[in-house]
């Protein structure tokens, strides 16, 4: 598979391994039960694949049986599944239920932890924010009266009497809530045309998609520094979900339909006044920070997810250039019904696809998940959990609890670990 309109600035992976990642394509991916059984036919082959595929076991099935999932993340303890039913479920990265709670009355669109793993918050189309202590009875429900369609929690939420959190939806704008010394406090941040579709906030940025392209906002000093433009020729907005992940805090990763980007934000360079004895300008008033799309390049599949492994990305992927040619060069509207019917229900595995830094393909997995023919990009995610930290868990005063009980991550995340997501299936990487 060729990947089109490649082109790489300059390298987004500075202080990394030069060294790249070498793998094997797999017509088929060795993937397994928790237990012993094998659920593909195909024996292992002498050589070593380049990345190893498990189906969760626990009783995640018995979940799936009277539900589906809608939304997923990872934290270094647990996963946190978000159902079309309305239930937030914890679980373990065995497949284990730790614990459920009803938060909405309808589908669970995003859900969100915070750094120490106290409070996960979840947004629904019922229009309601539910913030939830897993250690605690605090409950916080915000009701904005229309679909609630992301939501992020601040890092620090734990620590901070602020209590802060932003979400979005249909109704187009970004909402800070926080709690103030005089009563409770709703902030709008940003006002789009269209919805508010994905957030995620790192440190003291957050960033989210809209129609108007993915923005940047530093909470610190109060203002947006920056937005990054769909790229031209890309589908409309609404079609395909946009799925962002931040590599650390100055890197992020942006998949939109069918176009990749790095983004490295920067310093930006000051002048240094000896008469005037600080640095900087009387007229500047710029953010201190700026972005930079460091690495920008079109596929012939559409983005379900992305994260990076080792110097390569990994992307979780949908469709082939054909149905990429299909959705560049037509309208929804003016696609027959019984074309659109065929499609729905012919539709093709999703892949995990392995690209290193000069945009060529390293390997590709087509993963069969259960009922992939009936699914669309939209119904797939991709969570990341990276390897424990014994000291960024040291750091937080949280009591013993049956998530201790159950050591929830205790044997898979010793080394970074992706959960793909499917309706009815999760499968880690």
């Amino acid at each position: 598979m060729s990947l089109s309109d490649a082109d790489a600035e300059e390298s987004a992976f500075s202080g990394q391994n030069d060294q790249l990642v070498s793998g094997k394509d797999l017509e088929q991916p060795t993937l397994t039960n928790s237990g012993d059984e094998d659920e593909f036919s195909d024996e292992e082959d002498d050589e070593e694949p380049a990345l190893r595929y498990k189906r969760l076991g626990g009783n995640v099935h018995a979940l799936f049986e009277k539900d589906t999932a809608s939304t997923l993340t990872a934290s270094e303890r647990f996963l946190v599944l978000g159902t079309h039913w309305g239930n937030v479920i914890i679980i373990d990265f065995e497949g284990n239920e730790v614990k459920k709670w009803r938060a909405h009355s309808t589908t669970v669109n995003s859900v969100s932890v915070d750094i120490d793993n106290e409070y996960v918050a979840s947004a629904g189309d019922d229009g309601r924010v539910v913030v939830h202590g897993l250690y605690t009875d605090d409950v916080t429900i915000v009701n904005y009266s229309r679909p609630v369609k992301a939501v992020a929690l601040d890092p620090y939420y734990s620590r901070k009497a602020s209590r802060r959190f932003v979400s979005g939806g249909t109704a187009g704008q970004l909402i800070m809530y926080e709690k103030k010394w005089f009563g409770k406090s709703d902030s709008i941040l940003f006002t789009s045309a269209g919805p508010i579709q994905t957030i995620r906030w790192q440190e003291n940025l957050i960033v989210w998609a809209c129609d108007e392209g993915v923005q940047i906002y530093n909470t610190d000093q109060g203002t947006r520094i920056s937005q990054i433009a769909r790229p031209e020729g890309s589908p409309r907005p609404d079609l395909y979900t946009c799925r962002l992940h931040w590599k650390d805090s100055h890197t992020l990763l942006i998949g939109w339909a069918n176009f990749v980007q790095v983004v490295v934000l920067k310093e930006r360079a000051q002048q240094q006044s000896p008469a005037l004895g600080f640095t900087g300008t009387d007229n500047d008033s710029r953010p201190l920070l700026y972005a930079e799309v460091s690495v920008m390049y079109r596929t012939d599949f559409i983005v379900c997810g992305l994260a990076l492994y080792r110097d390569n990305f990994l992307v979780f992927t949908y469709g082939d250039h054909q149905m990429i040619e299909g959705i560049t060069a037509e309208d929804d509207t003016q696609i027959p019904r019984e074309e659109q019917q065929h499609r729905m229900r012919n539709a093709p595995p999703p892949e995990l696809r392995m690209i290193d830094r000069n945009i060529e393909e390293v390997s590709s997995d087509v993963l069969p998940l259960e009922g992939f023919q009936l699914l669309q990009p939209n119904d797939y995610g991709l969570a990341y959990c990276a390897a424990h930290s014994s000291s960024a868990s040291a750091k937080s005063p949280r009591p013993e609890n049956e998530f201790d009980d159950n050591s929830a991550g205790a044997q898979t995340n010793e080394a970074d670990t992706w959960f793909i997501l499917s309706p009815k299936q999760l499968v880690s990487v």
